[in-house]
C-alpha cells in the first residue's frame, strides 16, 4: 500500500482484496487458459515465408538444468505442450534478469522477415488503455516484483494547455513528473522513471538531468508534440544547453529538444501535493541541487613579462569538478593590472554561470587588500579597478576574497605565464581567448576620450537568437517563434557575442548584414583579393570563420554587382 494513503482509505482497500483474494492468481496452476472465441493473439506471418531450420545449440550443465527447470514448469502449469517432430527446429536462449533469475525464450532468428511491419501501430497503447479505463487509481502490478502502490489520482490535460515538468535526479535512478494545472492546483498527467545504466551514473549532474528531460521526451512525444512544455527547475538547464563548449553527446541532446516547444523556469512552491510525494521519494541531498545557490571557488591569477601579459582562471563547481580558462591580453599591463584583468574575467565568467556565491582565491596581496578596503589605491588605475570590481561583486550573494599563497596556486600561475608567453604549446589542450582592450578603458577619461567613432546600431537577424538564448524571450508571431527556438540550438554566445556552432571546424562568428558587406569586400576586392566568383567568396568568408543566413546567395549578388567585374569579366587577357 501507498506509504501515504489515508488510514480509511487504505483499510477499504485491505477489506476490498481481501474478499476478492479469489481472483488473483497465487501459482501457474491458478492461471486457465482462455478460450480462443474469447480472445486469441496470432502473428501476421506472410504465406510465402519460408520456414527455417536451425542448427542444434549445445549448453553447459548449469544451463540445461535451468532450461529442463523452466519447461517442466510450464509443461505443469498447461502452458505448453509436448509435439515430437523428426528434425530439429529452433533453439531456446537463456537470459539472466536483473533479479539474478533466469528467462528462456524460444530463438526465431527470421520472425521479423516472416511477420510484415506494421506501418500503423497504436502509440502508447498503455497510455490509451489507462485513459479509457478512467479508474482514479492504477496499481503497477506488472512493474516491479513484490512491490505494489497506489499512486495519486492522474489527469488528463486539454488540448493545447500548457504543461509542467517537475526533474529529480537520485544516485541510482531518474524521475520526471509531467503536471497541469487547474484552479491555483497541481495535477500529475504521467510519472517517468528510469534506473540509470553504470555509465549513466557516472555521468556529470548536468548531463544526468538533461538526460531525464530527454528519456521523458522520449516516453511522452505525444504530449510534448501537442502542448507548450514548461521545465521547472533550479538547475540551469538552458543556460547550460547554450553553451560553446559542449560534448558530442550533450550536442545530440540539444539537437533533439530543439525541434520541441520547451521552455525552463525556475521551480516555485510545489502546489500540488502529489508532485510534493514525488519529489520527497528521492534522497533530499540527491535531488537536483541549486547551483546558484551552492559555493564555487574561484582561482585567478595574472602575468606579465617582456613578451606580454596573460591571465589564468579556474572555477571549481561545488562537486571538484574544475573549470579552466586562459586569457592573452592584447595591451601592456603590469602585474598588478593582470592580476586585476583575472579577478575580474573571473567575476564575469562566474556571473554567466548564475553564480550566486563564491569564494575568490588569489596570490597577489594588493589586489586581495585593496578590494576588501584593507589597502588603499594612491594611483589612479588601480582606483579605478578597484571600482569595476566592487561594481561585479553587487551581483553576487555571498562572496569573499582570500589571499593564497604562490605555492598552492600554481596550476593558475602556470597558465597566467603560458599565455603571457605565446600560448601556442598551451592552445593545443586549452583554447586561449584574447582580450583586446582593458576592462576600466571607459573608466579613465584619457583612455575613453580615444573613442571618436560612433557607429549606430541598426537592429538584425541576430538579435531575436540572442534574446532567446540569454533571456529566453520569443517574437509574438507562432512561426517565428518556433522558427528560432529550433535554431538556437545551433548557435552559442561566447563573451556577448553570437557564434555559429561547427561541427567539422571553428565555431562561425555572426555578424550583421552591415558587416557582412565589409567582411565581402575585403576579401572579394581587398589587398588579397582576386574578384572570385559568388560560391568561392561564400567559402573563403566562411573558410574566414564568419557566418550570416544566404551566404552563398549574398555572396553571388555581391560578385555580381561588383564594378570591376562587371567591366573586365568578359575580356580575355
Amino acid at each position: 500500500m501507498g506509504s501515504r494513503l489515508v488510514e480509511e482509505e487504505k483499510q477499504r482497500l485491505i477489506d476490498f482484496l481481501t474478499q476478492n483474494a479469489d481472483v488473483f492468481a497465487w501459482n501457474h496452476s491458478d492461471m486457465p487458459r482462455i478460450s480462443p472465441s474469447v480472445s486469441c493473439h496470432s502473428l501476421n506471418v506472410d504465406p510465402n515465408a519460408k520456414p527455417m531450420k536451425q542448427k542444434q545449440r549445445r549448453f553447459v550443465p548449469e544451463r540445461n538444468r535451468i532450461i529442463a527447470e523452466e519447461i517442466n514448469r510450464l509443461l505443469e502449469a498447461g502452458f505448453i505442450r509436448e509435439v515430437q517432430y523428426p528434425a530439429w527446429l529452433s533453439n531456446v536462449v537463456v537470459v539472466q534478469k536483473k533479479n539474478r533469475k533466469w528467462r528462456v525464450c524460444i530463438d526465431f532468428p527470421n520472425l521479423n522477415k516472416a511477420c510484415p511491419k506494421d506501418s500503423f501501430p497504436l502509440p502508447r497503447i498503455d497510455l490509451m488503455v489507462d485513459a479509457t479505463a478512467g479508474y482514479e487509481r492504477l496499481t503497477f502490478l506488472d512493474a516491479y516484483s513484490d512491490y505494489i502502490r497506489n499512486p495519486p489520482v492522474l489527469s488528463t490535460p486539454k488540448p493545447n494547455e500548457k504543461l509542467f515538468v517537475y526533474l529529480g535526479v537520485s544516485s541510482i535512478a531518474t524521475n520526471a513528473v509531467l503536471i497541469r494545472c487547474k484552479d491555483g492546483k497541481q495535477f500529475p498527467v504521467f510519472y517517468v522513471s528510469k534506473t540509470m545504466a553504470e555509465p549513466e551514473k557516472r555521468y556529470s549532474k548536468a548531463e544526468q538531468i538533461i538526460l531525464l528531460l530527454v528519456n521523458a521526451k522520449r516516453k511522452l512525444r505525444h504530449y510534448f508534440e501537442s502542448h507548450l512544455i514548461v521545465v521547472l527547475t533550479t538547475f540551469p538547464i538552458r543556460m547550460i544547453l547554450h553553451k560553446p563548449d559542449l560534448s558530442g553527446r550533450m550536442t545530440k541532446w540539444v539537437i533533439e529538444l530543439s525541434s520541441f516547444d520547451i521552455t525552463y523556469e525556475p521551480r516555485t512552491t510545489i502546489k500540488g501535493q502529489a508532485v510534493a510525494n514525488f519529489l520527497l521519494e528521492c534522497d533530499v541531498e540527491d535531488l537536483e541541487e541549486d547551483y546558484s545557490c551552492s559555493l564555487w571557488k574561484l582561482f585567478v591569477d595574472g602575468s606579465s613579462n617582456q613578451m606580454g601579459a596573460g591571465i589564468g582562471i579556474k572555477l571549481q563547481t561545488p562537486e571538484g569538478t574544475t573549470l579552466s580558462q586562459v586569457i592573452r591580453l592584447e595591451f601592456k599591463a603590469t602585474n598588478n593590472e593582470a592580476e586585476y584583468e583575472a579577478l575580474l574575467a573571473g567575476l564575469k565568467l562566474a556571473k554567466e554561470l548564475k553564480i550566486k556565491n563564491l569564494i575568490a582565491y588569489s596570490d597577489s596581496q594588493l589586489i586581495v587588500q585593496q578590494v576588501t578596503g584593507e589597502y588603499g589605491t594612491k594611483d589612479k588605475t588601480m582606483e579605478a579597478y578597484r571600482t569595476v570590481v566592487l561594481r561585479e561583486v553587487k551581483d553576487f550573494d555571498q562572496i569573499k576574497f582570500i589571499q593564497l599563497p604562490r605555492e598552492y596556486n600554481e596550476d593558475v600561475d602556470h597558465l597566467a605565464c603560458s599565455a603571457s608567453s605565446s600560448g601556442e604549446t598551451l592552445a593545443r589542450v586549452i583554447p586561449v581567448d584574447v582580450l583586446i582592450q582593458s576592462s576600466i578603458f571607459y573608466e579613465l577619461p584619457d583612455l575613453s576620450a580615444q573613442q571618436v567613432n560612433v557607429i549606430p546600431y541598426e537592429p538584425s537577424w541576430i538579435d531575436p537568437i540572442i534574446a532567446f538564448i540569454r533571456d529566453g524571450v520569443l517574437p509574438e508571431q507562432k512561426d517565428e517563434a518556433r522558427k528560432i527556438r529550433s535554431n538556437a540550438a545551433k548557435y552559442a554566445i561566447v563573451r556577448d557575442q553570437l557564434y555559429r556552432r561547427s561541427f567539422s571546424g571553428p565555431y562561425l562568428k555572426c555578424v550583421t548584414p552591415i558587416e557582412a558587406r565589409q567582411i565581402m569586400q575585403t576579401i572579394h576586392e581587398g589587398v588579397c583579393g582576386n574578384h572570385s566568383g559568388g560560391r568561392s567568396l561564400a567559402h573563403k568568408t566562411m573558410t574566414q570563420g564568419y557566418f550570416w543566413p544566404n551566404m552563398a546567395q549574398g555572396a553571388e549578388e555581391f560578385s555580381r554587382r561588383c564594378d570591376k567585374c562587371q567591366r573586365f569579366g568578359p575580356l580575355i587577357h
